[in-house]
This record gives C-alpha cells, sequence and structure tokens, in this order.
C-alpha cells in the first residue's frame, strides 16, 4: 500500500482539537519545549477534582503533544504534591497513584520528545515513590511493572536487575487481579517487546485480545483508573507494523480512531509506525 495514501488517511481519521494556551511558568527538572503560536482559548479553568483527574491528565497530555511543551502537566504533578482538599481527602496511597500516574504520563511525552535524560530522572523517581506505598494495590503493581520494562530500554547494563523487578511486581499483579486492564497492559507490552535474552512462552495475539475484553474500571476502588485500553491498541499497532500486515494494520487503526478520536499521543505514535509499513 502507497506510504504517502497511509499517511493521508490516518491524517484523514484523526480530528485533532485545538491546540491549548500555554502558561508559562518555571518548572524544575525539565526544559520546556516552547511554542511561539498564539492559541488562547475560551476554555474555563479546571478545578481540582479527584473525579475528574484523569481526564485532565489526558487533556494536558493532548496539549503537550500538541504544543510540544510539558508545563502545564508539570504542574499538575506537582499540584499533587499536595493537593487541594476542599473536594475531599483521600488515602495517601491514592494521592501517591495519581502522582505517579502523571508522572508517568511524563515519561511517555518527554520520551516522544526525545528527552532521554528526563526520562531517565522520571522513571527513577516515579518508581521510587510507588515502592514507598506499604500494602501496593494491583494497580501501584501494574503501573510498577510497565515503568520498569520502560526503564530497561533507558539502562541495559541493568537489565537482568530491572526484569526481576518487573516480572515480581506484574506476578504480583496477576495474581491480586488477572482480569485487570492495567495488569493487561503491561502482559501486552511484554509480549509485543520482548526483552532480549529472556524468552516468554506469550501468544501476542491472544493477549492483546484478552486485554481488550476486559472493564477499564477497578470495581474495588472509589477512585478508579481507567487508563489502559489506547495503549493496548498502540502495542497492536506496532506488533503489525513490525509483521508488515499492511491490511490488518489499517482495520485495527479505524477501529482504534473511532474509539479514542483524540488521543494524540495514540495518533503520533500512529504516525511513526507507518514509516515501518511498505
Amino acid at each position: 500500500m502507497n506510504k504517502r495514501f497511509l499517511s493521508l488517511l490516518v491524517f484523514l481519521v484523526f480530528f485533532l482539537t485545538a491546540c491549548q494556551p500555554n502558561v508559562k511558568n518555571d518548572i524544575k527538572d525539565t526544559q520546556p519545549h516552547q511554542s511561539s503560536e498564539d492559541t488562547s482559548t475560551d476554555e474555563p479553568e479546571w478545578e481540582f477534582s479527584w473525579d475528574t483527574l484523569e481526564a485532565r491528565t489526558f487533556a494536558l497530555r493532548n496539549r503537550t503533544l500538541q504544543r510540544q511543551d510539558p508545563q502545564d502537566l508539570y504542574q499538575l504533578k506537582y499540584q499533587l504534591l499536595s493537593p487541594p482538599n476542599k473536594n475531599g481527602v483521600v488515602p495517601e496511597s491514592v494521592r501517591t497513584y495519581w502522582y505517579a500516574y502523571v508522572s508517568f504520563n511524563l515519561i511517555l511525552v518527554e520520551e516522544s520528545f526525545g528527552e532521554s535524560d528526563q526520562v531517565k530522572r522520571l522513571l527513577i523517581e516515579t518508581i521510587q515513590t510507588l515502592d514507598s506505598i506499604e500494602n501496593k494495590s494491583v494497580e501501584v503493581r501494574a503501573l510498577l511493572a510497565i515503568l520498569y520494562r520502560l526503564r530497561v530500554k533507558h539502562e541495559p547494563d541493568n537489565t537482568f536487575e530491572l526484569v526481576l523487578s518487573m516480572q515480581n511486581h506484574l506476578d504480583a499483579a496477576i495474581e491480586l487481579d488477572p482480569e485487570n486492564l492495567r495488569t493487561k497492559v503491561a502482559q501486552t507490552m511484554l509480549a509485543v517487546r520482548p526483552i532480549p535474552g529472556f524468552g516468554i512462552d506469550e501468544d501476542v495475539e491472544a493477549t492483546i485480545h484478552q486485554a481488550l475484553e476486559v472493564s477499564p474500571t477497578n470495581a474495588s476502588l472509589t477512585h478508579s483508573p481507567t487508563w489502559g485500553r489506547s495503549m493496548v491498541f498502540q502495542l497492536w499497532l506496532e506488533w503489525l507494523a513490525l509483521r508488515d500486515e499492511n491490511s490488518e494494520f489499517m482495520k485495527v487503526l479505524n477501529r482504534a480512531t473511532l474509539e479514542f478520536p483524540e488521543d494524540v499521543y495514540l495518533q503520533q505514535a500512529t504516525d511513526e509506525l507507518l514509516d515501518l509499513l511498505e
């Protein structure tokens, strides 16, 4: 299939939301990617709420990728160090998890910007943050497994130790809740991106389909995360691109973009995968 046609099709399928205003504040430990474009809008100010925090993180990730400027996402992260309590106080473990989740999104965008050193710092910090939780839930275990898998890429000299930690957290997550979506994301990531020298016996396609069949919510939690499904689609597309399955790639892409039409991270990852297709 002609690559130019594929690129045009992807562009037409995705309809990007308008760029959001940039708030210029100094954020430590980062070099913001500035944009000179005037993108001011009448967007109402977001009032902190645990119920809408995940949606807010998603919106700021989109803005960050569109503007090439992570400042707003860093501001949200540091707001979670001491969040307002007028909407209710949550357990420290909940605050810590969501702080780590925002940091995880920063890892994804900084990696897309090519900021390898910052990614390493964020990975180490985020893992340490989650490790501070005494009674680790399935959500904490699954996110730790994902973070350790990402860390292997940036610290190849420590692969053995990192893989052991990753597998320990993944095994614990599976034992706690094998049907949890974030657990499935970690399993899918390991299946699609196997680590050289560490063989796994996984049916990749079956792992992907199983991940897409589970509920995104965790009924045992008051403030349950729902993220992960779009990551499964991204990993599926990555796997198909590596196998040069062009026709199936486009079918899955259409399905993914119908479900996640405003996911800029998914769109940009897909654009990169097109380079692997003939």
